[in-house]
């Protein structure tokens, strides 16, 4: 991605929401107003094969690191399309805490769904975990962790976020909470069988806290050994959601959303 000064720059504001939004590595952030910025390979085939995208368009560029620049297409070639900045801002949708969600692996399209809504949520980072009720166990790890990844890109561009949450590669619970390395801060599972401590309470305590940890079980849910040992090597907390069993990709789309509300509207 290559990088040069146009002599004429525009200053005039323009509005974000409504432009079409792509993401660049950021290697060569930051950016200033003048600057070129190259977008090749599938966004480049996206802007002009699918939007039709022409020159004199404006679209917004996120760097991944929650900078965002307007730029103006100045042509659009057959392997890529050259940019002008006109406008640097940083972005503003990112939530002040940080939320990672430990999702265990859900069969079919359900795991795609589980990852679009929790980036439009607001996810930090999405590790999916193998458990022992797990229906799904992925053949190619690295091959399903690269499609989910590019859900997430998608579910950040409509979300209008500033950087993409990494989507690691799945792995079994027992390896996660046995990884002294691995650190969980404030971590809590959504656990069925669980009636006295709901999550409500569990929030109010961390209300000064801005880093979570949250572990969703299966189908089939977490078997009560799997949330002794998350607890005994982890302080995972066990948690209930409520008088009602939620599906594996509804329960994880609460949690966040339940979070969410706690420590950004309020």
């Amino acid at each position: 991605m290559g990088i040069h000064r146009f002599e004429k720059t525009i200053n005039k504001k323009t509005k974000v929401k409504k432009m079409h939004r792509f993401f660049i590595s950021g290697s060569e952030a930051p950016y200033e107003i003048g600057d070129c910025i190259v977008i090749g390979g599938e966004d480049h085939d996206h802007l002009s094969k699918s939007l039709r995208m022409k020159t004199g368009e404006s679209l917004v560029v996120c760097d991944r690191h929650q900078i965002e620049y307007v730029v103006v297409i100045r042509s659009v070639e057959k392997k890529q399309t050259v940019t002008q900045v006109i406008e640097k801002r940083k972005n503003d949708s990112e939530p002040a805490i940080s939320v990672v969600l430990y999702q265990a692996v859900a069969k079919g399209s359900k795991m795609e769904w589980i990852i679009q809504k929790s980036v439009e949520l607001g996810v930090d980072r999405i590790v999916p975990v193998i458990t022992k009720r797990c229906v799904a166990s992925p053949k190619d790890g690295e091959k399903k962790r690269q499609r989910w990844q590019k859900i997430a890109v998608e579910g950040a561009k409509q979300s209008q976020r500033g950087k993409v949450p990494q989507i690691e590669q799945p792995r079994d619970l027992e390896a996660v909470i046995g990884d002294d390395s691995f650190t969980v801060p404030n971590g809590v599972a959504a656990y069925e069988m669980e009636k006295s401590a709901g999550i409500k309470q569990w929030l109010k305590k961390r209300e000064t806290e801005r880093e979570f940890s949250v572990f969703i079980g299966p189908e089939g849910g977490f078997e009560k050994e799997e949330i002794e040992a998350m607890y005994q090597k982890k302080g995972i907390e066990a948690v209930g959601l409520g008088n009602r069993i939620l599906r594996t990709e509804t329960a994880g789309i609460a949690v966040l959303a339940m979070i969410m509300y706690e420590y950004e509207m309020n």
